[in-house]
């Protein structure tokens, strides 16, 4: 860690009744720049009020998990404008993952949602003949070394 910032960290490692301290330390004092949290660890119950950037940068499977992390800063008492940031690299596993769990956010829009979900996919799931950009083996460990970023042009169609 650089030094001259205090952090704190909290991760699947972290001892249950250090957790609380450890959020409490964080939101209090001001001097404690970054707080450390491990997606999983850091996704239930939590308050990072004094939080007002949020950097992902290991997706899951499960775009709840993601929600979840990021709500964490988004909690009563917060009073300042939050941020969010996805650290995503072109052409990975992790690219699929969070294509993934954008199409399945489009499926929740369609299925329990009022507004009319925009498709950004042309894959079916569970259709050999119509795996798109995104489902298949193929698709999910193929390497895109050339080209523009395809989160990106699917997202800005």
């Amino acid at each position: 860690m650089a030094s001259g910032l205090d952090y704190r960290r909290l991760d699947g490692n972290t001892k249950s009744e250090d957790r609380i301290r450890i959020v409490r330390e964080f939101n209090s004092i001001q001097e404690i720049n970054i707080c450390l949290v491990s997606t999983m660890a850091g996704g239930l119950g939590l308050n990072f009020v004094g939080a007002n950037v949020v950097i992902l940068f290991d997706p899951t499977w499960n775009p709840a998990n993601d929600l979840q992390a990021i709500d964490r800063a988004y909690r009563i008492g917060q009073h300042r404008a939050v941020k969010v940031f996805r650290l995503i690299s072109l052409g990975t596993v992790e690219e699929m993952m969070y294509l993934r769990q954008v199409y399945k956010q489009q499926l929740h829009c369609a299925v329990i949602g009022a507004e009319n979900a925009r498709r950004y996919f042309e894959a079916v799931q569970g259709s050999k003949e119509h795996q798109g950009e995104l489902f298949g083996i193929h698709n999910l460990f193929k390497l895109r070394t050339h080209g523009s970023c395809l989160t990106k042009d699917i997202l800005e169609v």
